[in-house]
């Protein structure tokens, strides 16, 4: 009951596509091609938020994130709908272990229960594994995808979230959507157990 979204960024290999169409067959999915070339540096990030808005416009209600170099678990996409489904009101889950954690909150680490989940306002969000309701996107974070941010995104976050301690800095699309939560009412879910991990092997 997942339809699967392939976003491929400018300059992508065809290799990607023959892959998708093998290894998917049977399955509900489509291709998109969102060339933000003419935005420069903020070509990934305007890939990214305009295949949410294309995942909120499809979406019955959840919306995932699975970059390229994040590798699931079995239990990955089940986790995170059970958090949602038992707190009403996240702005998301997450499902890799929270690196913001190592520098902001000790008590909040993740335990390695595998039954457990923790809720927390701090500001850790992170872009490695991430489900969405597509209300949460649209009310929160799609008004911000527009040209003046894609075109300039750290004067655009420093006009917008002025008061946010990342100032001009970290401001693409993650770090958009981390002011979006920090300045949300909202909190963030995860496992104690991590569901995926990042690789770490390519791309940055």
């Amino acid at each position: 009951d997942i339809f699967y979204v392939f976003a491929l960024d400018v300059g992508y290999s065809k290799k990607y596509e023959e892959l998708i169409h093998k290894h998917m067959e049977g399955f509900e999915y489509k291709i998109l091609y969102n060339n933000g070339y003419k935005y420069g540096a903020s070509k990934q990030s305007f890939n990214l938020l305009e295949s949410y808005r294309y995942a909120c416009e499809i979406a019955d209600k959840y919306v995932f994130l699975v970059e390229d170099d994040i590798f699931c678990g079995y239990t990955f996409f089940d986790t995170l709908i059970k958090i949602h489904e038992k707190e009403p009101d996240l702005f998301c889950a997450i499902g890799s272990k929270l690196h913001n954690y190592d520098y902001i909150s000790k008590d909040k680490k993740q335990t390695g229960n595998k039954t457990t989940y923790q809720t927390s306002k701090d500001s850790v969000y992170q872009s490695w594994g991430v489900c969405f309701r597509k209300e949460v996107l649209q009310k929160y974070v799609l008004p911000h995808a527009n040209p003046q941010f894609y075109s300039n995104p750290s004067k655009y976050c420093m006009l917008h979230f002025p008061n946010h301690f990342l100032k001009g800095s970290f401001t693409e699309q993650d770090g958009l959507i981390r002011r979006c939560c920090d300045t949300s009412p909202l909190r963030i879910g995860y496992p104690d157990y991590p569901r995926c991990y990042h690789a770490g092997i390519w791309s940055y």
